[in-house]
């Protein structure tokens, strides 16, 4: 019969003894069987989970792409089924992007068990978005009074349903010297939680 699936079994086989006229005479024998083995070992595949990087926008990142190692084909016909599971974080940030689940089908049949499958996980980057601040700039003589400017100007690129809160400029001088106009801005998204 032979083997085909991953496994092993004992090399069967079945004896007839005939004299010389043809006739059977296996009963005049005690035939002490010695049986091989067949073995198929699973074959082995690398799965490994895609990563991907986007800019941060609110939302989370999703990857279902993933590959094969091209030394660890899979047979003709078979096709990988693989579950994975990313991240549901929404914040600038590095996850995982983890399979949880490979499945090999041959048309309707399972045949996951004839593979040993070595799964890697992926890595999802969010990184942050970029956001241009320009405060303004102001010169006097000294008079004992502090020196502020209060213009500020920030780049409209926000994410979809975000918007600047607040905004202002927080550097002072009031004695000779050059200060940085520094400022703090409140950016909230359309829950009004603070991004």
């Amino acid at each position: 019969e032979g083997l085909t699936d991953a496994g092993e079994i004992d090399n069967e086989f079945t004896c007839k003894v005939v004299d010389g006229d043809g006739n059977d005479v296996t009963d005049s024998y005690e035939i002490l069987c010695k049986y091989g083995k067949l073995k198929v070992t699973k074959r082995p595949i690398s799965v490994t989970a895609s990563s991907a990087e986007k800019t941060y926008d609110g939302g989370p990142l999703r990857c279902d792409e993933f590959k094969i190692d091209p030394s660890d084909a899979l047979l003709e016909g078979h096709e990988a089924i693989v579950t994975i599971v990313g991240s549901d974080e929404v914040a600038v940030g590095s996850y995982d992007n983890t399979i949880i689940a490979v499945e090999i089908k041959c048309g309707d049949k399972t045949v996951t068990d004839n593979y040993d499958i070595t799964t890697r996980d992926g890595t999802l980057i969010i990184s942050k978005r970029q956001l241009s601040v320009t405060t303004g700039s102001a010169e006097k003589n000294y008079d004992g009074e502090p020196l502020t400017n209060g213009d500020i100007d920030v780049s409209q690129n926000f994410a979809d349903g975000e918007y600047l809160d607040s905004s202002e400029t927080t550097g002072t001088i009031t004695d000779p010297g050059m200060v940085d106009n520094t400022y703090e801005i409140i950016i909230k998204n359309a829950e009004g939680e603070t991004v």
